[in-house]
């Protein structure tokens, strides 16, 4: 999965599924191509990096854990609301297939 392809309707484009396969990289790229829409700066998105953050430990950050490796409240915020959408779509979709 090329990350840096994502656009904006993200939850749309991306699945549970899809994410829990990326590896530290991948979702360093995801977080590269989202840095405007979450207000990440480099240190943060190297935070990801530095704690070996793959696709499957991703999805189970919440806003607590996102400023306890030392994200700023903005892009904690803007990234566990992301996460907890696209868990939930997964929830749904799950509900109805």
């Amino acid at each position: 999965m090329d990350a840096s392809t994502s656009s904006t309707s993200t939850h749309a484009n991306l699945s549970v599924k899809t994410v829990e396969g990326w590896s530290v990289v991948n979702v360093k790229d995801f977080l590269n191509s989202k840095r405007e829409d979450f207000s990440l700066n480099d240190d943060e998105i190297g935070k990801f990096e530095g704690n070996g953050i793959n696709g499957r430990a991703f999805l189970r950050y919440t806003e607590e854990k996102l400023l306890r490796i030392g994200l700023r409240d903005g892009p904690a915020v803007n990234i566990a609301e992301f996460v907890a959408q696209l868990n939930n779509q997964s929830k749904f979709y799950h509900k109805i297939v």
